[in-house]
Order: structure tokens, then C-alpha cells, then sequence
């Protein structure tokens, strides 16, 4: 999946412990992009390996963190 730059730091969290915290609780690897983006967008390329629900579930947890953060970053 494609994240904006921008709101990568809200999956990574402070110090690693959103990313991590992801990462226990659904039983994935996540896996970012080093500043790379993906061909023609302002997208970082986000890796999720897991069995099928674990890699929907935490699709949809990284959704929503950076959904909450672009929403606290238009107040």
C-alpha cells in the first residue's frame, strides 16, 4: 500500500512503538520504505507480510492512524 509521506510518522509512532505495537498485535511484519517513493506519486511504499486477515487487519489500523492524522492536521 501507498502512504503519503507526510503522515508516515504516524504509523511509525514515537519511537518505533506505533509500527511495533501494529506489528504484535496483528502478527505482521511491516516493512517502510526508506524515503523512496512510489514511481510517479508522493507516496512511501508500505510492505505488510502476514497471513490474508492479518495483512486486512492491519490495513485497515494504518488507515485509520492515517486517517486520524490528517484529520487532526486540517484543525
Amino acid at each position: 500500500m501507498g502512504v503519503a509521506g507526510e503522515y508516515v510518522g504516524a504509523i511509525i509512532g514515537y519511537a518505533g512503538r506505533t509500527i511495533r505495537e501494529i506489528e504484535r498485535v496483528m502478527g505482521v511484519q511491516i516493512n517502510i520504505s526508506k524515503g523512496e517513493l512510489k514511481a510517479r506519486t508522493s507516496e512511501r511504499e508500505v510492505v505488510i507480510s502476514g497471513t490474508r486477515e492479518a495483512v486486512d487487519a492491519a490495513e485497515v489500523m494504518i488507515v485509520q492512524r492515517v486517517s486520524d492524522a490528517a484529520n487532526s492536521h486540517c484543525r
